[in-house]
């Protein structure tokens, strides 16, 4: 038996994911609303998208690359989500699909590997209570320390250019 259409298309999810995670990421934005509407939104918004907004491959929106799930990831883990929910284990697991050996959690030859390891660095540091993510914590972070410039890059940058 075919699974009954969604009665919410994916485009829907596009628009859902960044304003749920938005109430949830930023919850002192929200201020002139009753506290009580905005808690019952959230779970709203998080029913919706754990059960109608997730593809069978973990993603949220797989189209975008790996940075709207992460920010779907980190939004349901910090509105109360339990954290071995199925929903969070496929979203982290499409996260992690993203490895790349320099560290980054990104989309192949991606020009914004930095903001999505960031976004992605951001979900797994929500799910990560018990240290399961402590080492590709440790690698995403590391990557993208490994693209600031800082003082010691800027003499060498300088002395390239004199040479």
């Amino acid at each position: 038996m075919a699974p009954a259409p969604s009665r919410f298309p994916r485009r829907r999810v596009v628009v859902v994911a960044p304003l749920f995670a938005a109430a949830c990421l930023a919850p002192g934005a929200i201020r002139a609303a009753d506290p009580a509407a905005v808690e019952g939104a959230i779970a709203r918004g998080a029913r919706y998208l754990a059960t109608e907004g997730q593809a069978a491959d973990g993603s949220f929106s797989a189209g975008a690359g790996p940075a709207v799930t992460a920010l779907v990831v980190a939004a349901l883990a910090r509105s109360g989500t339990p954290l071995d929910a199925p929903v969070l284990a496929r979203g982290v697991d499409y996260l992690l699909s993203f490895r790349r050996d320099t560290g980054g959690i990104h989309t192949e030859e991606s020009s914004i590997g930095n903001y999505e390891t960031a976004i992605a660095l951001l979900a797994l540091a929500a799910c990560n209570p018990d240290g399961r993510h402590d080492a590709v914590i440790a690698e995403a972070r590391a990557f993208l320390e490994g693209l600031q410039w800082d003082e010691s890059r800027s003499e060498e940058h300088t002395s390239e250019l004199q040479s």
